[in-house]
């Protein structure tokens, strides 16, 4: 399958291709090969936790924290996304109190990695910071 690098190639057109094969895994690739924007990574680092290749999904979110501590502004739903990635619980509170203390738009969370959070719901702190951040509502 070939995919075409592009504004309308979305974290969810990759991604959604990862599980059949990782076929879209190669355009993933090129798009931070191209760019190192914070969000673009994330993606990346969540396909590759979700393939299972742990070890460079960390590398990917060690990038981003070492990003942030020299100065550069990092959306937390970047790392977010990565912390979904791995199901990492404990990552995916601390970034969610990070996205609350930064007022993240819901509407970011939910293009990064928002359906993948359902699986973090039941988790009674997960639950609090996603109703205060979706104020309460239950996006899908």
């Amino acid at each position: 399958m070939t995919l075409a690098i592009g504004i309308r190639l979305g974290p969810y057109d990759i991604l959604a291709q990862i599980g059949a094969g990782g076929e879209a895994l190669p355009a993933c690739e090129r798009s931070v090969a191209l760019s190192r924007v914070p969000n673009i990574v994330a993606f990346l680092g969540n396909a590759y936790a979700r393939m299972g290749r742990t070890d460079d999904a960390k590398a990917l979110l060690r990038e981003l924290e070492d990003r942030q501590r020299r100065g550069e502004y990092m959306p937390p739903f970047a790392p977010l996304c990565i912390h979904v990635g791995l199901g990492d619980v404990e990552g995916v509170r601390s970034a969610l109190e990070a996205c609350i203390a930064d007022q993240t738009p819901p509407l970011s969370i939910q293009v990064s990695c928002g359906p993948w959070l359902d699986q973090f719901r039941g988790d009674p702190r997960i639950d609090r910071a996603l109703d205060r951040l979706y104020d309460g509502a239950r996006p899908r």
